[in-house]
């Protein structure tokens, strides 16, 4: 409708991957892509003749053949690096952001999203690293920006903006599922001013 609008979509990518896979220290050939598949449902708005915009979607991301990157202990007790393939890493999430403009010159945004990333296939010998969180994953995000620009008066053409960007807890090693990074709250501000040129 002129209103709503749900959709569907599918997608797939890759990345090369300019690696050498090795296991305790022995070479066992070059990596292979890193392969991706994305499933996504959602549903727009557009309310109160454009005031309130909104989306709201579920998704899931399979990704394969990322390098698995650890250290272990050879049998003579020897320190000894391994860069394996043969993962599956799936995410599965929600995500919705809402713009509301109460007045022509002030924007709201709000954006949020919870994602639960879990390794689901390993190589064969490596099942301690089943159901940890990939490096870099992060379950919470969530964002707020609001803009106001000043209409009339000796302000007019300024404008100014704030809000902040949260991130939450974020895991370091896949091979340890206790090691995260503390959840962080970025603040932001700015000052503007807007003009037409006619050269």
């Amino acid at each position: 409708t002129r209103d709503l609008m749900f959709y569907g979509s599918y997608s797939e990518s890759f990345v090369l991957n300019a690696a050498a896979l090795t296991r305790e220290n022995v070479p066992i050939g070059p990596a292979a892509p890193t392969t991706s598949k994305g499933y996504e449902l959602g549903v727009k708005t557009d309310l109160f003749n454009g005031r309130v915009s909104s989306t709201v979607a579920v998704f899931q991301i399979d990704q394969k053949d990322r390098i698995l990157r650890f250290n272990s202990f050879s049998a003579t007790g020897v320190t000894v690096t391994n860069s394996l393939q043969g993962t599956l890493d799936r995410s599965n999430g929600i995500e919705a952001e809402i713009t509301w403009s109460p007045k022509d010159n002030w924007q709201v945004y709000v954006s949020g999203a919870l994602n639960d990333t879990r390794v689901k296939e390993v190589p064969k010998g490596e099942e301690v690293f089943l159901g940890a969180h990939p490096e870099a994953s992060v379950k919470a995000l969530a964002n707020l920006w609001t803009r106001y620009s000043f209409k009339d008066g000796a302000l007019k053409g300024f404008w100014v903006g704030g809000g902040f960007n949260y991130t939450g807890k974020k895991a370091q090693r896949t091979n340890n599922p206790k090691l995260f990074l503390p959840a962080e709250t970025l603040w932001n501000s700015a000052v503007g001013y807007d003009w037409k040129y006619d050269g």
